[in-house]
């Protein structure tokens, strides 16, 4: 059951550290339910399957169990900016176009589908054509065996709190939020990968480089200069991570500005931050209440 294989590779990835190699699924699941099924902080912790339920039909197809995480591939960064401006980050349809217009192109974001089921965030969005034709030529590692044509795009999913999923053509990444201080959150990312020989993993690599030279040309930011990883902007830099820890981090300074004040937004492109927004005041209501002595 795909909810099950899903389920089970999460809560391995999550709970169980770096090194998971050694551990055992049912003695793994066994903990999960131990965790899940305990009382935490007062409340009634619910099932794994129930707090999940409805999201699968909107998951990619990939089986996480049977990829291999390389070491090599674990990100780890920290953010000088609150958990949810990073989360709201990570949802917001809006500036997929504008803030990472030259670094995510290959997608095509006026078409995405997204919406929540219950309190999770889910996200789909189908290549550009040019990026669906020349696939294979383009993608970086060998591709997800079950990433047929059928099922080709982002699926980008947050799972309420503090934990998304990006799946691809070619990967299956964690993207896990951990607050540390009001203005400081630690972004830890864990990609998973069919397996590879390094010829394989080369191979791809030098034709995926060259493809989108001879279709692209010279690499350029979004300013149109040629990327430079020394410049003080990370406008410059053709890295989409660093375009995103950039705003972030921006936005968190803005909360100290005299001036700083909510305007207009935009009516579809950022409802799902607003959304997001009541999810955790009704989370925060919810503490209180139960927390009241009074």
């Amino acid at each position: 059951m795909k909810n099950l294989s899903f389920s089970l590779a999460l809560f391995l990835i999550i709970s169980c550290g770096k090194d998971n190699s050694s551990i055992q699924t049912n003695d793994h699941f066994s903990k999960c339910n131990d965790i899940l099924g305990s009382n935490c902080n007062g409340f009634e912790a619910e099932p794994i399957t129930t707090w999940f339920e409805g999201i699968w039909e909107h998951l990619g197809p990939h089986d996480p169990n049977r990829l291999i995480e390389y070491p090599d591939t674990y990100y780890e960064k920290m953010i000088n900016a609150n958990w949810k401006i990073v989360a709201e980050n990570y949802i917001d349809v809006y500036h997929l176009s504008h803030l990472h217009s030259n670094t995510l192109q290959i997608y095509d974001h006026a078409n995405a589908k997204y919406g929540f089921v219950g309190d999770h965030y889910m996200f789909w969005e189908p290549p550009t054509n040019e990026y669906k034709v020349n696939l294979d030529k383009l993608i970086p590692y060998k591709r997800i065996k079950e990433m047929t044509d059928d099922y080709i795009g982002a699926y980008v999913p947050w799972l309420f709190p503090s934990l998304g999923l990006t799946e691809s053509e070619s990967t299956w990444n964690i993207f896990h939020v951990i607050p540390l201080a009001p203005d400081k959150t630690k972004v830890v990312v864990r990609t998973k990968m069919e397996e590879m020989t390094e010829w394989e993993y080369t191979k791809q690599s030098m034709k995926s480089y060259s493809s989108w030279s001879g279709i692209r040309g010279i690499e350029k930011t979004k300013y149109g200069n040629k990327p430079n990883p020394d410049s003080d902007d990370p406008m410059d830099w053709n890295d989409f991570m660093e375009e995103d820890v950039y705003v972030c981090e921006q936005q968190q300074k803005s909360l100290r500005n005299p001036l700083f004040g909510i305007t207009a937004t935009a009516k579809e492109g950022e409802s799902t931050v607003r959304y997001f927004q009541t999810i955790v005041e009704r989370w925060m209501d919810r503490n209180r209440n139960d927390n009241d002595i009074s």
